[in-house]
């Protein structure tokens, strides 16, 4: 069961810093965006983004009709001040490991999104 949306700002003092996730979809790969990894105790874990969270706007822009490519640019373009979107889904019912099975590190991902390899867009 998805809740309402929510917004998550993601704020750094400078691009050296990553964000600390990692994002997944986009038109060009059949699949809406959602967040795929978080770094634990990164900015983007301390701001309340987590594994599964589907993207609805990056800043004011929706990512509706967004190639994977185009979502990086998108990204970039905040700078150091980067405010999503997002649907958060119920990690009980809503979240499948992709691997099950395969040890502590696995990636959670929704369910009807869990099968096939995608370009994953890692953030810095």
């Amino acid at each position: 069961m998805a809740l309402e949306p929510v917004v998550i700002s993601l704020r750094r003092p400078t691009s050296d810093k990553s964000w600390g996730f990692a994002l997944q979809g986009g038109v060009d790969q059949g699949l809406p965006v959602f967040v795929h990894k978080v770094t634990r105790n990164g900015i983007a874990h301390k701001s309340g983004l987590e594994p599964g969270d589907v993207v609805i706007k990056i800043c004011a822009t929706p990512v509706t009709g967004m190639t994977h490519a185009q979502v990086k640019a998108e990204i970039l373009r905040a700078g150091n001040d980067l405010d999503f979107m997002v649907k958060k889904l119920d990690v009980q019912k809503g979240l499948t490991r992709r691997n099950p099975g395969s040890g502590p590190n696995t990636n959670l991902l929704p369910k009807k999104y869990a099968e096939g390899n995608r370009d994953v867009l890692t953030t810095h």
